[in-house]
């Protein structure tokens, strides 16, 4: 129980120190001075959390096969992906100039500088999953039932995003939060650590599993499939995902 609120109190304490670098970000001389401050502090409170869950970091086991895991996967990131093209679709239709700049919604690697990439696409997504799932969530979880743990972190999760992104994005953010959350309690850190790095590389690979009607095809078929999968383990499944912990570690398949 003392361990769970240590964590809380790290998160939020690296949540507050977040926010007063980006309301006194003007103080740094330049990028590379923001961001080493920001990963010293990020590193610190990820250590901080690691230590405090060093018994617990792989002990949520797959509730599914291997290969179920998979699909399970896939269809978490097609969910992902269809759920914020739709979206930037109908806000970007709003209005005569639509709610964001759709030069906002993402930059291609070669608009950023190395640091940001870095930070973006690699170390943040295993930052945050250490942070949102494994601290955040997993305290929360061991505390109040798994359903509220999920809204809470979720919403916390978009909450820190505000930052970073426009208000209006915030409900892509919150609905990747929902499922990163989801697939932490389903499958367990790695596999939510890696959902969250495929995200954040798609601006890599986008192009080249599109570029020709046929990978989108097959890509679509694919997102489908794996969507029908991750309804079906929800399904089936759900009071170990969102009940006891007693009953998650019985793996099905």
């Amino acid at each position: 129980m003392n361990e769970n609120f240590a964590v809380l109190f790290v998160i939020a304490l690296n949540a507050k120190l977040f926010v007063l670098r980006r309301v006194y970000i003007d103080l740094f001389q330049s990028e590379a001075d923001y961001f080493l401050v920001a990963l010293t502090a990020d590193l610190v409170s990820v250590a901080a959390i690691l230590y405090l869950k060093r018994g617990k970091i792989f002990e949520r086991k797959r509730l599914i096969s291997a290969r179920e895991a998979l699909f399970f996967l896939l269809g978490a990131i097609g969910i992902a992906v269809l759920f914020k093209g739709i979206y930037y679709k109908l806000i970007g239709e709003v209005g005569s100039g639509g709610i964001v700049d759709p030069t906002l919604l993402a930059l291609s690697p070669s608009d950023k500088s190395s640091i940001r990439n870095f930070t973006s696409m690699v170390e943040g997504p295993i930052k945050e999953e250490i942070i949102y799932r494994l601290g955040l969530l997993g305290s929360l979880a061991a505390l109040i039932r798994k359903p509220s743990a999920l809204i809470l972190s979720s919403t916390f999760f978009a909450a820190m995003h505000y930052w970073v992104y426009p208000l209006s994005m915030m409900g892509p953010v919150f609905v990747t939060g929902l499922l990163l959350g989801v697939t932490y309690l389903t499958l367990g850190l790695p596999w939510a650590i890696a959902f969250h790095l495929i995200l954040n590389l798609k601006a890599f690979y986008n192009d080249w599993l599109t570029g020709n009607d046929y990978g989108v095809i097959v890509i679509f078929t694919l997102l489908l499939f794996g969507i029908w999968r991750f309804g079906k383990t929800i399904v089936l499944d759900r009071k170990k995902i969102f009940g006891s912990d007693e009953a998650s570690y019985i793996q099905r398949g």
